[in-house]
């Protein structure tokens, strides 16, 4: 059981290689759970009953899918035990909120994150830049692979408690705002030593002034800081201790 299951594990890196309009990424999570249907429905019959059922409409992020995968393994191999109905629960009930988990953490928290990262390496010098963001990115999804299936094997319907427990919501807030620090902190660093290596030169005061109108609206504003005025603020605090320091 053991080989079947690390099928269905590696098979979930194509869970988006086909799509349809009427079931979305129902091709490529069939695919994914089909090893082990083989298994647990040696009946031809009965086997086809099931994919039919399999290839409704299902959408979710395609790294969280993994653990949305484990626990539909997990179901399947106690199907006896279990109601007809709870592989189509766990599907409709989680993959929305586990689509909309994946895209804010590794969409728009993640994967700016290690862009920026990647870019000041690369404006230091490093030539290996682009291997940076390649190897942070896809060592973090991996890991989320891997654990998300592990812990859906084990828990089953109740991965829903695992993955609160992750406290994603919160883990993404943190790195918008440390996205937010450090392309502040490019963008003083590419004003303040821009003129060391163009031929064109930049006033110093002029790169000061450039960036101070956005403290007073940052000042204004209480709640719901937008992340740009958050860039520009840490930009022009960075800027304010390059100049003091020379």
């Amino acid at each position: 059981m053991r080989g079947v299951l690390a099928r269905v594990f590696f098979r979930s890196f194509l869970i988006q290689a086909a799509w349809t309009f009427e079931g979305f990424q129902s091709i490529g999570f069939t695919y994914g759970i089909a090893p082990l249907l083989e298994t647990v429905y040696p009946d031809e019959g009965e086997r086809a009953e099931v994919i039919r059922r399999y290839l409704k409409l299902y959408n979710s992020h395609p790294y969280m899918s993994t653990a949305i995968l484990g626990a539909t393994a997990a179901i399947e191999q106690g199907k006896k035990e279990e109601h007809v109905g709870t592989v189509e629960q766990l599907r409709d009930t989680i993959s929305g909120p586990m689509a909309a988990l994946g895209d804010a953490l590794f969409w728009t928290g993640l994967k700016p994150l290690f862009s920026i990262i990647a870019v000041i390496a690369a404006y230091l010098g490093y030539v290996a830049a682009p291997l940076i963001f390649l190897v942070l990115f896809n060592s973090f999804h991996v890991w989320m692979r891997v654990v998300g299936f592990v812990q859906g094997l084990r828990h089953g319907f109740g991965l829903v408690r695992f993955i609160h427990a992750l406290k994603l919501p919160e883990l993404t807030r943190f790195i918008k705002r440390l996205t937010a620090i450090l392309l502040g902190i490019f963008c003083a660093g590419f004003l303040f030593f821009l003129p060391n290596i163009s031929t064109y030169s930049i006033p110093p005061l002029f790169r000061f002034l450039a960036v101070c109108p956005f403290i007073g609206v940052y000042l204004l504003t209480k709640k719901g800081v937008p992340v740009l005025i958050q860039i520009y603020v840490c930009a022009a605090a960075v800027l304010l201790v390059f100049f003091v320091w020379g």
